[in-house]
């Protein structure tokens, strides 16, 4: 975490400092921060994404990503596995598994009357 916010702020930082030195506009900074800002975003959208589908290894994701999202293989990786199966599983639905089931002789049957 501490090298994601040294690597952030000296980004803004030599930012901000390019900004002053060019042009000493108060627009130029807030463009500035405002692009630091989606940058961020998008650097964790593959945690975003793990977490908001709930994934079952969401937080395996968010390591990934904030360890290896700098290079863009980690971060497609990461998004990858964060589009991937949802944390939860499908129940199957009685009306199509039972009837297969007894056509296989397997599983839940009912006795037919």
């Amino acid at each position: 975490m501490t090298v994601l916010l040294t690597v952030v702020f000296s980004t803004a930082g030599l930012a901000l400092v390019n900004a002053a030195t060019t042009n000493a506009d108060p627009a130029n900074e807030e463009t500035v921060w405002i692009e630091i800002a989606i940058f961020v975003f998008v650097y964790f959208l593959p945690a975003y994404v793990a977490y908001k589908r709930n994934t079952s290894n969401k937080d395996g994701i968010f390591l990934l990503n904030l360890l290896f999202g700098w290079s863009v293989i980690g971060w497609f990786v990461a998004l990858v596995m964060a589009c991937g199966s949802a944390g939860h599983k499908r129940e199957r639905s009685p009306l199509i598994s039972e009837p297969l089931f007894r056509v296989f002789g397997r599983g839940p049957t009912r006795k037919m009357h």
